[in-house]
């Protein structure tokens, strides 16, 4: 048995990684030669994308994420991002 820890996860907000871990569950449950048991946070109880998996509560960034998520992401997005908006981001683009 393999276990697969995705108590990081945080959908929405962990992007690149997200999308990584989401893959690798869905090519383990298509074409995976042993046993896997996903570890899945109770705000992402569907990450495990074919896998076998059990939702592990109590794990305090999930708590925290529920709490502040949208705070936090508009924070992040407003200190990181350069541009004030989608529609300025695109015109930069052209």
């Amino acid at each position: 048995m393999v276990g697969i820890s995705l108590l990081t996860l945080v959908p929405g907000l962990s992007g690149g990684s997200e999308t990584y871990a989401r893959e690798l569950c869905r090519a383990l449950a298509r074409v995976g030669a042993l046993e896997y048991r996903a570890f899945v946070p109770d705000l992402a109880p569907d990450a495990a994308d074919g896998l076998p998996w059990q939702v592990v509560g109590g794990y305090r960034a999930s708590r925290v994420v529920k709490r502040h998520g949208k705070w936090l992401r508009w924070r992040l997005f407003e200190r990181y991002n350069p541009l004030p908006s989608r529609q300025a981001a695109e015109r930069a683009e052209r």
